[in-house]
């Protein structure tokens, strides 16, 4: 080769002009690539003329030979290789797994996970979604339940609460549902708004994956 630069000197895969040849090769001497097998997968099929261009082929390099990362079904070709992008908010696994212990006398670690599935992202694009969705679920969920005579109370609203001791809680709520009854003939009286509120918003598609992943007890998913 005329110039080895760009090429891993632990070895890879190299393209062969047009791509009609890719070859596989182990380390690198001088200017010229080592270990291309005689035959097989990864060997040269075919004379290479002169002056061919030859380019790094990108790779997944470091995947263990067994354990845990290892590779443990053949890949068939046109198989989609996605990153696995990892997020933790450590603070908030020690503040659940502390609310568990006091609560249900549960040795836990804190760790709940949820996943996002978007095949068009790069690992900075990935660790930013993870980010985010740890800013707005990683916290722990309070939730309160009140009566109001206010005709404007919808699901999905925010309301903002500022309740001293002992109650003490000084948040937004997403209003999660409303159950009107009393209704009265007079028009000087509204109904009774009877109204469930929590710190997020918990969706019935929220419920059902919660379902399927085994989390929510006695629900059939």
């Amino acid at each position: 080769m005329a110039n080895t630069a760009g090429f891993a000197a632990s070895g890879g895969w190299a393209i062969i002009g047009n791509g009609a040849q890719v070859i596989r090769y182990t380390g690198l001497t001088g200017s010229t690539l080592t270990g291309i097998p005689a035959s097989g997968v990864g060997a040269i099929i075919a004379s290479i003329a002169y002056n061919s261009s030859i380019t790094q082929a990108p790779a997944v390099t470091g995947i263990p030979a067994s354990g845990a990362g290892a590779i443990l079904y053949d890949l068939i070709k046109g198989d989609d290789v996605n990153l696995f992008v990892t997020r933790n908010d450590t603070a908030a696994q020690t503040t659940l797994a502390a609310l568990l212990s006091t609560i249900l006398g549960d040795d836990s670690d804190g760790i709940q996970e949820d996943y996002i599935q978007d095949r068009r992202l790069s690992q900075t694009e990935a660790e930013a979604r993870g980010d985010a969705l740890l800013a707005l679920r990683s916290s722990t969920e309070v939730s309160l339940r009140y009566k109001s005579r206010d005709p404007l109370t919808k699901a999905g609203r925010t309301i903002s609460v500022s309740l001293g001791s002992p109650t003490s809680v000084t948040a937004d709520f997403k209003i999660q549902q409303v159950v009107i009854s009393n209704f009265h003939p007079a028009p000087d009286f509204y109904p009774d708004f009877d109204v469930q509120a929590s710190s997020t918003r918990f969706s019935l598609e929220d419920l059902l994956r919660l379902a399927r992943q085994g989390l929510v007890k006695g629900i059939a998913a």
